[in-house]
């Protein structure tokens, strides 16, 4: 019995430590925990992680540091060169978070002053110096310094020599190493160098685009109606500057095609050619299109997503992709191709006095959009009709005659036959033999041209509307 009774004393006793040794462990939260310290020597980073896994050390660790860095990124909306210039709230944004990113990942030099733990939470205490974490930024801030003003004096000597793709291309290049100290303000004539450099690269790139002029040669297109044509957009870049006009060599372009859909249903589509100019300054790209193409503008401007393509993680690449490029645009122009008719239309091996199958055969070319000359010299088409009857015998007191057609459309240009139909052995009934070929004729206008032949010449040569 007092074996069990010293049991449970021991017992007690050791519960009633525990109880102490918690007591006693809240009681000894530190003041940094509770209230946040302030140091005019020291930025400070304080944070923790609740205990719900196994990694909560390393939590609070990241998270103290990502609160270290805090303090040392200065709100860049206020004293910064971006308030100065016209970027948009997207790439103020996009820097202020790269900012942040930079700093957090290159932070060194600091020091874990504490940590504590309950039950439940795990709590760390990081500090830098200011006089150490300033002094390693200023040599960093000076080499960055000197890497960026050779690059952006090369960019001078390559925009005054004309040589202005390449010379964006290093103003871009030239605000890369300052990106990290854009925000500082712990040196003014560092920062004042800085901004020197980032607002004169954005300044010189606005001027260079905003004297770079696209111009089109052939303004006007014509296109055949009927037919695959080939087009050319002929362009001259220029550069113009106090009088002085200079071509723009090696500049990337973004031609397009736009097309409208059939009664507008459905979206419009678009045909692109990414190029770049030759050493004059011009360039010209072919397009080709077929006949049931509807052109709604031809246009070639200047590509600037290929401009910063080398460039694109530069800070600055986001504002030049935002303005308006230089470009003009094509007036397409619609020509009716033209045909000539050569007819032979025979009756038994005679001509007709008037032909008939030619005025059909226009009718269905005119539906088609074409005109009419009067000559092979010059026409894109001609269309030849051969056409005669023949005697097919006697059905009781009619005569049978037979009619053989034989239509070619060929391209005189290129000497050669592009289509081509017969239609042998229509049938004609009459009493009299020529009666019943012009019945023949009469049945392979109302027929064959119309169920036959015209779908035909609409597939080969129309608009397809």
């Amino acid at each position: 019995m007092k074996s069990f009774l010293c049991i449970k004393q021991f017992i007690f006793l050791i519960a009633a430590c525990s109880c102490l040794s918690e007591a006693a462990s809240a009681q000894k939260k530190p003041e940094w925990v509770s209230n946040r310290p302030f140091s005019n020597e020291y930025f400070i980073g304080i944070n923790f992680a609740p205990k719900t896994g196994t990694d909560y050390i390393e939590q609070a660790k990241t998270k103290a540091l990502k609160d270290l860095s805090s303090e040392i990124v200065v709100n860049i909306h206020g004293e910064s060169f971006l308030k100065t210039t016209e970027l948009d709230n997207e790439v103020k944004q996009s820097f202020q978070e790269n900012i942040k990113t930079t700093v957090q990942r290159d932070l060194e030099g600091y020091e874990q002053v504490d940590a504590w733990q309950d039950k439940n939470e795990y709590w760390v205490y990081y500090r830098l110096s200011k006089s150490a974490y300033y002094a390693q930024k200023k040599l960093k801030f000076e080499t960055a310094l000197n890497t960026s003003t050779g690059i952006y004096a090369k960019a001078r000597d390559a925009e005054t020599a004309g040589n202005f793709y390449e010379a964006i291309q290093l103003f871009l290049l030239s605000t890369r190493p300052l990106e990290p100290y854009l925000a500082e303000t712990f040196d003014a004539g560092l920062k004042n160098k800085s901004d020197e450099i980032m607002t004169g690269a954005i300044l010189a790139i606005d001027d260079i685009l905003s004297k770079i002029k696209v111009v089109a040669v052939n303004k006007t297109l014509k296109i055949k109606t009927g037919s695959a044509s080939a087009l050319n957009l002929q362009v001259k870049v220029t550069y113009t500057n106090a009088g002085r006009e200079l071509p723009v060599s090696n500049f990337p372009l973004y031609c397009t095609l736009s097309f409208s859909t059939n009664n507008g249903k459905g979206s419009p589509t678009m045909a692109a050619v990414k190029t770049v100019t030759t050493s004059d300054g011009t360039n010209t790209t072919p397009f080709s299109v077929s006949s049931s193409d509807k052109i709604s503008e031809a246009r070639v401007a200047t590509d600037l997503f290929a401009l910063v393509k080398e460039q694109e993680d530069v800070l600055l690449s986001k504002s030049v992709t935002k303005k308006t490029p230089a470009f003009d645009l094509f007036t397409i122009e619609l020509k009716s191709p033209t045909i000539c008719f050569v007819s032979d239309e025979k009756n038994f091996n005679k001509m007709l006095g008037v032909n008939v199958l030619e005025p059909a055969l226009k009718d269905q070319f005119r539906e088609l959009g074409f005109t009419f000359v009067a000559t092979p010299a010059g026409a894109d088409y001609v269309a030849n009709i051969t056409a005669d009857t023949r005697a097919g015998g006697q059905a009781y007191d009619l005569s049978v005659t037979f009619l053989d057609v034989n239509i070619t459309i060929t391209d005189p240009v290129k000497n050669e036959q592009i289509y081509s139909k017969q239609f042998p052995g229509v049938k004609g009934v009459k009493q009299d033999p020529g009666a019943a070929g012009n019945e023949a004729y009469r049945k392979l206008i109302n027929g064959g041209f119309k169920t036959e032949l015209f779908p035909e010449l609409k597939q080969k040569f129309g608009n397809q509307e």
